[in-house]
């Protein structure tokens, strides 16, 4: 086997300091806005029922589409 065919992605690639720190910080976003919506599906019951809409509605083409 060829070593040049192998795929070696941590020789030479490096992700900087600031790139490391802007990815934490998005994934801080997305789990406090994921955190927040989970909350307020479960105390909104208008929420609630516009999810449950949406789910009956559109259920075979978000079924589809996962």
């Amino acid at each position: 086997m060829n070593t040049s065919q192998n795929a070696d992605f941590s020789a030479g690639r490096t992700v900087p300091g600031f790139a490391k720190a802007i990815m934490f910080l998005q994934m801080l976003v997305i789990l406090l806005l994921s955190s927040w919506i989970v909350e307020e599906y479960l105390n909104n019951i208008y929420l609630q029922a516009y999810v449950n809409d949406v789910v009956q509605a559109d259920g075979s083409i978000i079924a589809i589409l996962v």
